[in-house]
């Protein structure tokens, strides 16, 4: 009888450590990906400083995506919040220090414009 417990309780012990691990390391890869998003996105914000210090006024990106993103921006950051299902994955990137960029404080959509409109920088996101 004694045998029988555990061998159920291994089992058991063995089922649920199994049901996690799938579920971390999909997080994980969610992680990664909104990361690489937000570093693709930062590159076009940095892209588009260095086209205002050349002295261009009037610049824009249509970046498209096929995840589901929502964008929050912070005093010099901006978050890539990356959803599928229950899954999140978090990335973030840095704007450049003397850019003030204009975005809603939570914006959803698939396609995201980012324009530069004198000495601001604005995500304009569109479902």
């Amino acid at each position: 009888m004694n045998k029988a417990i555990s061998v159920a309780l291994i089992i058991l012990i063995s089922v649920i450590v199994l049901g996690f691990s799938p579920h971390e390391i999909r997080t994980r890869q969610m992680d990664s990906r909104a990361e690489s998003i937000a570093k693709e996105i930062e590159k076009y914000l940095w892209l588009l400083d260095s086209e205002r210090r050349d002295g261009v006024t009037s610049a824009k990106f249509v970046l498209q995506f096929t995840d589901y993103l929502n964008i929050k921006v912070e005093e010099g950051q901006f978050f890539v919040i990356l959803r599928q299902g229950v899954l999140y994955g978090i990335g973030k990137g840095n704007i450049p220090s003397d850019i003030k960029l204009i975005a809603p404080s939570e914006a959803r959509g698939r396609k995201i414009t980012i324009e530069l409109s004198g000495d601001c920088i604005r995500f304009l996101v569109s479902g």
